[in-house]
C-alpha cells in the first residue's frame, strides 16, 4: 500500500503522471487494528463486545487486544491526519482492555483481571474506572493493603497535576474498602 496522491502534472497531458509524498505504509500499521475492529473505529459506530458469560469471551478479547501494535504511525505523531485514526484506534484498545479485565473479573482470574489493568492503567494512569476495577480485583482477591495503594497514586496525580480528587465513586470505594467492607 503507498501512500500519498496521484496528480497529473500541469505541464504534461494526463495521459501521463507523477507521484507525491509516497512512501509504504508499515504493514499498514497495524493492520488497522484488524479489519473489523477498525471499521468500526472509523466509522465511529459502537461495537458489541461478547458478555462475560460468554465461552469464547476472553479469547475473543486477547486476540483483539494482541491486534494492537502501537500508536498508528508513531514517527508521524504531529500530522493532523494521523490524529484522526490513532485516537480511535487507542481509544479502541483500551476500551478492550476494560472489557477483557471485567471477563477475567467474573471468571475470577484475578492475576490476569489485575495485569489487563495495569496494561491499561500504562497508558492512562488516572482512568478512574479502570482504577476502581483494580481496587476491586485486588480487594475480592484479598489484597486489601494493594488495593488501598491502588487509590493513593491516581488520588495523588490527579490532586498534583489537575487539582481535582478522584470522582466520588472511586471514593467510596476507598472508603468502604478501609472500612473492611461494611
Amino acid at each position: 500500500m503507498i501512500a500519498g496522491s496521484v496528480f497529473p502534472a500541469p505541464d504534461e497531458s494526463p495521459n501521463k503522471r507523477w507521484y507525491t509524498s509516497y512512501r509504504p505504509l508499515p504493514t499498514l500499521t497495524n493492520r488497522f487494528f484488524r479489519t473489523s475492529l477498525c471499521r468500526s473505529a472509523r466509522l465511529a459506530s459502537p461495537i458489541s463486545f461478547p458478555k462475560a458469560n460468554s465461552p469464547y469471551a476472553a479469547a475473543a478479547l486477547e486476540q483483539a487486544a494482541g491486534s494492537y501494535a502501537g500508536e498508528f504511525l508513531p514517527e508521524d505523531i504531529y500530522e493532523d491526519w494521523t490524529t484522526s485514526i490513532r485516537c480511535p484506534l487507542r481509544d479502541l484498545h483500551l476500551e478492550v482492555l476494560f472489557q477483557l479485565a471485567r471477563v477475567y473479573q467474573a471468571k475470577g482470574n484475578w492475576a490476569a483481571a489485575l495485569q489487563t489493568c495495569r496494561r491499561y492503567l500504562a497508558s492512562e494512569p488516572v482512568a478512574e474506572p479502570v482504577v476502581r476495577l483494580a481496587m476491586e480485583i485486588l480487594w475480592q482477591s484479598g489484597n486489601r493493603k494493594q488495593a488501598l495503594s491502588m487509590y493513593s497514586q491516581p488520588a495523588a496525580t490527579l490532586a498534583g497535576q489537575y487539582d481535582a480528587r478522584p470522582e466520588s465513586q472511586t471514593a467510596a470505594l476507598n472508603e468502604k474498602i478501609h472500612r473492611g467492607g461494611q
